[in-house]
């Protein structure tokens, strides 16, 4: 097994993190699109659970990669389901991961800039950081909906750069 270099704290100025799977735990995302969804799906539909999950994720895979992905206003059109509503029913499956609030304050010790860069929309993102008491931690948040490109392109990489100004050297994400 190789041994793994540690970070150089005293070369990193930024830290870029995500959100879900990163500082979260993903439980709560994927229960609510891979359980509870397919559930409601399967009950209004009048199908069993099996097929209303691989409908749905055949929805979801079409979206893949684009804004809308993620978009949880356009998924509550699309299946003409109240998500919004769901997802505040489970909020208690929300859940840091076990070191989280130790890295966030590790961080703001060692006077880092702590930007925070999702995938989710605004609303979402509010709410994660209500019930998780993160977002005190950072420096900004951003959004693909407020940089107006797929998290999961180069553009949008290229948008948060002109936005913050970060050195790449120093960055680490």
């Amino acid at each position: 097994m190789q041994k793994r270099n540690p970070i150089d704290w005293n070369e990193i100025d930024t830290v870029l993190l995500d959100m879900d799977g990163t500082l979260l735990d993903d439980h709560y995302e994927d229960f609510f699109w891979d359980e509870m969804i397919p559930k409601y799906y399967a009950k209004r539909h009048g199908i069993k659970f099996k097929e209303a999950s691989a409908l749905v994720h055949k929805l979801y895979t079409k979206r893949e990669g684009t804004v809308t992905w993620s978009d949880i206003n356009f998924w509550e059109k699309e299946l003409n389901m109240k998500l919004w509503d769901m997802r505040y029913q489970i909020r208690h499956l929300l859940k840091l991961h076990p070191h989280t609030m130790r890295f966030l304050k590790f961080l703001r010790r060692h006077n880092k800039k702590i930007y925070l860069v999702s995938a989710s929309q605004k609303k979402d993102i509010k709410f994660k950081m209500k019930h998780s008491k993160i977002g005190k931690y950072f420096d900004g948040i951003y959004s693909q909906f407020n940089i107006g490109k797929p998290k999961y392109e180069k553009a949008f990489w290229k948008r948060l750069h002109n936005a913050i100004k970060y050195n790449r050297n120093t960055t680490l994400f």
